[in-house]
């Protein structure tokens, strides 16, 4: 197995991976056209980037991260919005206020550090090796150099695996919030990297 940073082509695997291992997420209910643009995005922004995992059988995982989540959605939005709602038509139209309040999350949080880590997805055949903690612990270090010393993780709080995945990288949980209706989520975040004992 090889970590390396991805690239605009790999968009199509990188959004079923997310697809596939994010099943209590919203985004992925958008459809893959979305999440291919979306993911498309997060490689080319200078507010974020993505780094997956490969070996024979292709890829087998992802870290997207975002050094400034609000400036990554605002781009995407200018940049992406009409391609993107066309591909996600008609699962926007019925889930426009879920829409609203994940562009809205970022917004109405602004105590918490800009940089978010957006999702970290395993190949089901790849779980348990290792793989999901080496690409969180890659995307950390490129936080750090790119001067993003804290970050954010947004998780279900039903997330039993990935709660005790980012709790094992220093984060901690900060407050239950509920970005879409109904479903709680834990926000979690990494303090600076001063005082996060390794």
């Amino acid at each position: 197995m090889k970590l390396r940073p991805a690239r605009p082509d790999d968009a199509d695997a990188i959004a079923r991976l997310h697809a596939a291992a994010v099943t209590e997420g919203f985004l992925p209910t958008l459809g893959p056209g979305f999440l291919r643009l979306l993911h498309r995005r997060i490689v080319l922004s200078r507010h974020s980037f993505a780094i997956v995992s490969e070996d024979d059988s292709g890829l087998t995982g992802v870290v997207a991260t975002s050094v400034n989540v609000r400036s990554l959605y605002r781009e995407f939005l200018v940049r992406d919005g009409v391609r993107a709602s066309v591909a996600a038509l008609p699962r926007l139209l019925r889930a426009t206020r879920r829409v609203l309040e994940t562009l809205r999350y970022p917004k109405r949080h602004t105590e918490l550090p800009p940089a978010e880590v957006l999702v970290v997805a395993v190949a089901a055949t790849k779980r348990g090796t290792g793989i999901g903690s080496s690409l969180l612990e890659r995307a950390l270090e490129e936080l750090d150099a790119r001067g993003a010393h804290s970050a954010r993780v947004v998780t279900t709080a039903s997330n039993v695996a990935s709660l005790a995945l980012y709790r094992s990288r220093g984060f901690r949980p900060v407050s239950a919030i509920e970005v879409h209706r109904g479903t709680e989520s834990v926000v979690l975040v990494r303090p600076h990297t001063s005082t996060v004992s390794r």
